[in-house]
């Protein structure tokens, strides 16, 4: 299980090959997913995020969100020391899905981090994207437990007529996940910690229930459902649970 929660694309500086003057790429920077980034073409596009003189960004993966990019899309990670993108340090294929996509990758530390799209087959005219993850993310070495309520909550209104007739208003369906830890070690609390502190129950993050089986367990964009319970077992051994609630 992972959750990717500090991201860098907040924290500094944005640009973008082009852009759509109603959907500008700082779009990308708020939480909401229809707050869309949209560029003015399909090809040679991309997003660049810059450190500054004299930082760096680390990273060890990457998520796209809210995408409108189809499959024969060619989109690329990519890193630098300096804003030259001949033969950059950093230069890595992700792997296509129309739900979230992730890529992990080891840890490195580069000013200039960039997003290359190329999807010439795009019948848009445009890519659109809601929401970009650079950074690296929560590794639970210890997992939860198997048995794991996954519950689909519906937002419809319903309401009955004296005859016993329906009718309502239909609204969506969203996931809550909860999961039961029977073993986190004291750094694994200490991160826990910096998480909370981090996002509250705000602030969405990248939720990968099972990081070898995301194909029946897709990745979930999610707020914090509750707060983080923790129970001491002994010797700074604890266990807690930690529930999310999927966000659009």
């Amino acid at each position: 299980m992972r959750i990717l929660y500090y991201n860098e694309i907040d924290k500094n500086t944005i640009t973008a090959s082009s852009e759509d003057s109603g959907y500008p790429v700082e779009n990308i920077q708020d939480y909401q997913l229809a707050k869309t980034y949209r560029s003015t073409d399909v090809s040679s596009e991309w997003i660049k995020i810059d450190a500054g003189s004299g930082n760096t960004i680390t990273a060890s993966c990457i998520a796209i969100l809210g995408h409108n990019l189809t499959s024969g899309a060619t989109i690329k990670i990519q890193a630098n020391a300096t804003d030259d993108w001949t033969s950059p340090s950093i230069d890595y294929t992700v792997t296509y899905n129309s739900n979230i996509m992730t890529r992990y990758f080891t840890s490195a530390s580069y000013r200039y981090w960039r997003f290359t799209f190329e999807d010439t087959d795009n019948s848009d005219g445009y890519i659109e994207i809601g929401r970009l993850f650079l950074g690296e993310y929560l590794q639970f070495d210890n997992p939860p437990k198997a048995e794991m309520p996954l519950v689909y909550n519906d937002t419809s209104k319903i309401k009955y007529s004296l005859t016993g007739q329906a009718f309502g208003d239909e609204g969506i369906i969203y996931k809550t996940y909860n999961f039961v830890f029977p073993y986190w070690d004291e750094d694994t609390r200490t991160e826990l910690v910096e998480m909370i502190n981090e996002v509250k129950t705000v602030k969405p993050v990248i939720l990968v229930p099972d990081e070898y089986n995301m194909d029946k367990l897709k990745p979930v964009y999610a707020v914090l459902n509750d707060n983080l319970a923790l129970n001491h077992i002994i010797s700074y051994i604890w266990n807690g649970t930690l529930s999310f609630r999927e966000v659009k």
